[in-house]
């Protein structure tokens, strides 16, 4: 089994250099690594249990894609026609390449021929590494890499398997695509034979205790909470920002900010975060309302998996215009997102007169059970939704997009018209039953456990191995043993 591992930031790199080595131990495996990071690539040389066949770092491959010649039309029309994918859709994944999506700072804008020449350089660069491997592994499907591995997976019949968190309680699935759908998932829960099982049930009442308790995923509340304090002004990060803007090289990556780009933003954000506090209210709407929670940008959830959703105000504005004209819109920011988001985009959002903007901190759970109906892009909130037995509206594409309760459509007008249904409390129990029978099939899903809740946090970054890397390990050699022999990739 050659296996080729993408792994980068947030521990991965610590986490996917101990799985790397279980597998070599004790299956044998050669292994090919692709990292994000100078630092983690530096670790992985230095330090890494494994023993690789060849390292490669990201950032160099970016940095070599600076110097590429522009592309011609032909080559571009024949990538995209190997791939079977618009380029223009993988080039939107590189939020340093694309920058109109979001408002972090950049160093440089690229051109269009330059942003065309780094994408194709990138895309030889990795369909070169892929020649000889049976399988990729890609931690999170967030950036141009690994939307270039996928399609390039797909075009050579070379298997790819990442990891997707299943929502419905903290476990983790092992799938084969980019867009956190799961075939083997959909199939058992659409089969007519199959029926909601006591752990599924469990699963989900123990989900909806949590919700109504407010305990909300401890590792996304983690990282929610980590975002926002390093933010705040206190001495421990004004120290921080001075031996960064004093002592050391801030930014390694030719496209990342310089450090006045960086103190600028700085400056913005808490400009940002004054106004959202000085015009956003804790008070719900005292009419009906449908309530939408912004996405964080720029995130997977909206450059990949909900890529023409990519501009929020677009939705704000079509959802606005869809809605009885007694109804309200709720927009409530993402918390991670505080501090992120122009002013001029929330004065947009307040001349619309039927759209209402409340604080970040309201309590979620209150703005989903008052509301009329739930509409989300790809967030948690649908399938908190969804489990609460509320209306749901999904526009991108989510673990949960193909239950049957939720409602898929991206037509602002048919959106209008399934929210003037009637809602009863038959079609609550309907949907209920539904997602208890999708929770019994998460159940029985290809994936793994992380009892220590490391993934995604702090502790992730410890190089000792723990149960979670022995989990994944596991998990990829048995998804790996049920796919082998199976040359067909679905795409």
């Amino acid at each position: 089994m050659k296996l080729l591992i993408f792994s980068g930031f947030s521990g991965f790199a610590q986490r996917l250099d101990n799985v790397a080595a279980l597998l070599q131990g004790e299956h044998g495996y050669t292994i090919d690594s692709l990292v994000f990071g100078k630092d983690n690539f530096r670790y992985l040389k230095e330090r890494g249990k494994a023993s690789y066949r060849r390292i490669v770092c990201i950032e160099d491959l970016l940095q070599a894609a600076s110097e590429a010649e522009p592309p011609s039309a032909k080559r571009l029309s024949d990538i995209e026609r190997r791939l079977g994918h618009s380029l223009t859709h993988i080039a939107y994944s590189e939020r340093t390449f694309v920058q109109h999506t979001h408002a972090l700072p950049m160093r440089q804008r690229l051109s269009q021929d330059e942003l065309a020449a780094h994408v194709v350089y990138m895309h030889d660069a990795l369909d070169a590494m892929l020649e000889g491997i049976d399988a990729v592994f890609v931690y999170t499907c967030a950036s141009l890499s690994s939307e270039l591995l996928y399609y390039l997976c797909c075009a050579r019949g070379v298997h790819f398997i990442t990891m997707n968190e299943q929502r419905l309680g903290y476990r983790w699935l092992l799938t084969d695509n980019n867009r956190d759908r799961h075939p083997a998932v959909m199939a058992r829960y659409l089969d007519p034979g199959f029926r909601s099982t006591e752990a599924g049930r469990k699963r989900l009442d123990d989900y909806v205790a949590k919700l109504r308790r407010n305990e909300k995923n401890i590792v996304q509340t983690m990282y929610q909470r980590a975002a926002l304090s390093r933010k705040r002004l206190n001495a421990r990060n004004i120290a921080r920002y001075l031996n960064y803007m004093l002592f050391q090289e801030f930014n390694r990556y030719y496209l990342g900010p310089t450090k006045l780009q960086h103190s600028l933003h700085l400056a913005r954000y808490k400009l940002r975060e004054a106004y959202l506090r000085r015009t956003t209210g804790a008070e719900l709407p005292d009419r009906p309302f449908v309530y939408f929670p912004l996405s964080m940008i720029p995130e997977a959830s909206t450059l990949i998996r909900g890529l023409r959703h990519y501009d929020q105000l677009s939705i704000i504005k079509a959802l606005s215009l869809a809605l009885p004209l007694d109804w309200v819109l709720l927009v409530r920011e993402h918390p991670s997102s505080i501090g992120q988001t122009p002013i001029h985009f929330y004065r947009e959002v307040r001349k619309l007169f039927n759209v209402r903007l409340v604080t970040p901190y309201n309590s979620p759970l209150e703005c989903t059970e008052r509301a009329e109906a739930v509409v989300t892009v790809t967030g948690t909130t649908g399938m908190e939704a969804l489990a609460l037995g509320k209306r749901t509206v999904v526009l991108g594409s989510a673990i949960y997009t193909d239950v049957r309760s939720a409602y898929c459509n991206n037509d602002p007008a048919e959106i209008g018209e399934f929210l003037r249904r009637p809602w009863t409390e038959a079609d609550r129990e309907r949907q209920l039953e539904d997602m208890a029978r999708f929770a019994s099939a998460l159940e029985l899903g290809p994936g793994f456990d992380d009892p220590d809740n490391v993934l995604w946090t702090r502790a992730a970054s410890n190089p000792e191995e723990n149960p979670v890397d022995r989990n994944l390990a596991a998990a990829i050699y048995a998804y790996w043993q049920g796919i082998h022999g199976n040359s067909a990739q679905r795409c």
